[in-house]
């Protein structure tokens, strides 16, 4: 089964292409902005018509497909002339059809597409290069990935914002037996909770007002593969109850039937708090907590692991300098230097969009610029569960490392200007662990 986004401001072409591919996870839309949200449930086909209300087909492809590399665009239109789909081949489509459509041809294509996604999931079950780092902390988090990955127990993700609590769930997926099916995503906070129900656990046609057809919730979709419930502590504490049964026993109900289905789905929860806040909190049920924390992976956050900045840095420089300006971009070291500098409270995510900014806007990293980060560099401390002596050390790590990034790595300028010993300002770098 495929996930299949449709975007067609037509409703009966629209209707027939769902009645059509109603063996299939469908969810349909009549314009490019109302498709935006529903990305977030990663489809893996998006059917898209070309001329639609506000913006257009090739547009819209031209903006997603470089965020969503994994899926594949099919564009539609009844302009079939070479220049237009040149155009839609240009923007990242995949095929171009045109209309009125041939449903033997578009089985063909769907057919070939879906030869494609499987090739690409067996491809990527191997990739060990998802997870960028090679910090101690870094190493610690995938040991504890790699030794869960082949079993099916629960597992709850747990890290701040923007350290990558997705990908490490997909790694865990690709690693594991069901790495050949399809990896289902969902994050709670971003689906309205009067539809997660029906989300997750799908609804009989009449159920409620505008249920017409049979749809399958993502606990029957997932049922051999891996299902990532994202912000799991966002959710109601009536909703918690209503799946702490199906977590417990795979047991669940369609919504409008009194039939019982089981799911036998490996189950990936994440939340931003630590677990110990969660375990505590009277907005998360007991019961579902000890349920789900069988195996706990806290993720740090990437303050704490500045080994690893040089390496994502590179990464990113490179992919997204290839998407927007068609060639890597360079990261010289005193570019290097700052970004190791700052403190990076937005974790991987904002290094990786401080990178896109870069590229967009041609800031040249090559020169310190004003304009480089949205924030001062090294002003962010965390103090929470450290002593003493520990705060102090990470207080002096911070201060070299963002006199060096200003002094361009002039070790004797900072000596100098924090008026110390050159011998016991590099004595102290060494202990620090910052390259001298």
């Amino acid at each position: 089964m495929t996930r299949i986004l449709i975007i067609e401001d037509r409703d009966s072409l629209r209707e027939m292409l769902e009645e059509f591919l109603s063996s299939h996870e469908v969810l349909s839309v009549s314009s490019a902005e109302d498709a935006q949200p529903l990305l977030l449930h990663y489809p893996e086909i998006v059917l898209c018509d070309l001329k639609l209300p506000g913006m257009s087909g090739i547009d819209f492809i031209r903006k997603t497909a470089p965020e969503f590399p994994d899926t594949i665009f099919i564009i539609m239109t009844a302009f079939g002339d070479i220049p237009t789909a040149v155009n839609a081949m240009k923007a990242g489509a995949y095929e171009f059809l045109p209309k009125p459509l041939d449903l033997n041809h578009l089985s063909i294509v769907l057919k070939r597409a879906g030869e494609i996604l499987k090739l690409r999931r067996v491809a990527n079950s191997g990739n060990d290069t998802v997870i960028l780092g090679k910090s101690p902390a870094m190493m610690d988090t995938l040991k504890l990935a790699a030794r869960v990955a082949p079993l099916d127990c629960p597992v709850l993700l747990a890290g701040e914002s923007g350290t990558g609590k997705e990908v490490l769930s997909r790694w865990i997926h690709s690693h594991s037996p069901r790495k050949n099916h399809t990896f289902w995503a969902v994050n709670c906070a971003a689906i309205p909770e009067s539809l997660l129900e029906s989300e997750l656990f799908g609804h009989e046609p009449g159920a409620f007002t505008g249920a017409t057809r049979l749809k399958k919730g993502y606990f029957e979709l997932a049922d051999e593969s891996t299902l990532f419930l994202d912000e799991i502590d966002k959710t109601s504490a009536a909703f918690q109850a209503k799946i702490l049964r199906t977590v417990d026993t795979g047991e669940f109900y369609r919504l409008g039937s009194n039939i019982q289905l089981n799911s036998r789905a490996r189950l990936i929860f994440a939340t931003n708090r630590k677990p110990e806040e969660l375990a505590d909190s009277d907005n998360f049920r007991k019961d579902l907590f000890h349920r789900i924390s069988a195996y706990i992976i806290a993720i740090p956050p990437l303050r704490n692991r500045h080994g690893d900045i040089p390496l994502l840095a590179q990464y990113f420089a490179d992919k997204l300098g290839r998407q927007i300006n068609g060639k890597p971009m360079p990261l010289p070291d005193t570019a290097l230097r700052q970004l190791e500098a700052y403190q990076w409270p937005g974790n991987v995510r904002e290094l990786r969009n401080t990178i896109e900014r870069w590229a967009i806007l041609g800031i040249d990293p090559t020169v310190g610029s004003a304009g480089m980060f949205h924030r001062e560099s090294g002003t962010y401390m965390d103090f929470e569960g450290k002593n003493y002596e520990e705060i102090l050390r990470e207080l002096e790590e911070k201060l070299f490392r963002y006199h060096l990034a200003k002094q361009d790595g002039n070790k004797l300028a900072v000596s100098r200007l924090l008026d110390m010993n050159y011998k016991t300002f590099l004595s102290r770098l060494r202990k620090l662990g910052i390259e001298t």
